[in-house]
């Protein structure tokens, strides 16, 4: 059973720390602040709008889906990275091709992916958990309607996979929240929203406690807006300075720095390639030597030992990313 150790850290401040996590070897590159390109001998096909986690015990990372080609081709596809190696994995059973959103649940060793789009036209509402071999189709008297762009997170502090916003239709955006509970999908009313959106960049604060989220858009214009939720509230952390206006950034958590670090997204066509951090108070650019090129919709995750992860992403001109980068 995955389980977290709370330990103390250099400082004398209280973090975590993963046990029975997949263990992959580390080299004398971790931590040393820059971005690495990743040199895997095998590599998903490039693409954009995918779902990647850390899946603690399961595998370092799962990828699945993403669109492959253009805007018109999904896909519907498992992998799995094991530090070295890319697999592709062939379940019996799997959620149809679509955009992907979802979110790794240690305490049921599961991920959990809801909702997404397909370019032929079908929105989806429905949700599947994946053990590390079979894809199972989970089902929910409730559940939020049928979106893409939604930001999709789990929230450790209450135990519980969190949907936020996204959209349906064009121009048609929410400001919704639903939480997974054992009873099923249930809608949680926060007493102030961040109001709608959809694309935004979303991590868990696991020494905080708080799921953050930062910009989107909402059809034309975009937002640079940071909102933490508390389990309670929503509440506007937006400060003066910080990530230009954009969609399609991610962000992750990441424990050996004690801070959310946000790479990437788009304005229009101008797409990005600058690293911020966010430490619950104030966003730094983090300049690096070297950089993954400027993409938005990438996957992202933190691997313990190993550090943060990029994967996929559309960069400028509409090209479709297959590259893989460490920080």
């Amino acid at each position: 059973m995955w389980r977290l150790l709370l330990v103390l850290t250099a400082c004398g401040r209280l973090g975590f720390e993963s046990s029975g996590d997949a263990a992959i070897s580390a080299d004398a590159t971790v931590g040393d602040g820059d971005w690495h390109a990743v040199n895997a001998a095998t590599l998903p096909t490039g693409r954009y709008e995918l779902a990647m986690w850390h899946a603690g015990e399961l595998e370092p990372l799962t990828l699945f889906g993403g669109i492959t080609a253009g805007s018109i081709t999904a896909a519907d596809d498992t992998w799995s990275w094991d530090g070295t190696t890319w697999v592709l994995r062939s379940p019996a059973m799997r959620p149809t091709a679509r955009t992907a959103a979802g979110s790794y649940d240690p305490v049921r060793g599961q991920l959990v992916l809801f909702g997404g789009y397909n370019p032929s036209g079908t929105y989806v509402d429905d949700t599947w958990t994946w053990n590390g071999t079979t894809w199972i189709a989970l089902v929910s008297p409730a559940r939020p309607s049928a979106r893409v762009g939604h930001a999709a997170v789990y929230d450790a502090a209450r135990d519980r996979h969190l949907v936020f916003g996204g959209a349906s239709m064009p121009n048609m955006f929410h400001n919704d929240l639903w939480a997974l509970e054992p009873s099923g999908w249930q809608p949680v009313s926060p007493t102030i929203g961040p109001g709608a959106r959809a694309n935004v960049a979303v991590a868990y604060d696991a020494e905080r406690g708080v799921v953050v989220i930062f910009g989107g858009g909402i059809g034309g214009p975009t937002l640079d807006s940071t909102h933490e939720y508390d389990g309670t509230s929503w509440i506007d952390r937006t400060t003066q300075v910080g990530p230009s206006p954009r969609t399609g950034a991610r962000m992750v958590y990441d424990p050996a720095r004690r801070v959310i670090v946000l790479f990437g997204g788009s304005t229009g066509s101008v797409v990005h390639d600058d690293t911020w951090t966010w430490d619950g108070t104030t966003w730094t650019e983090l300049v690096t030597p070297t950089r993954p090129p400027a993409r938005a919709q990438h996957g992202m995750a933190y691997v313990p030992g190993y550090g943060i992860v990029l994967f996929g992403g559309i960069g400028t001109n509409s090209v479709i990313r297959g590259d893989m980068w460490r920080l």
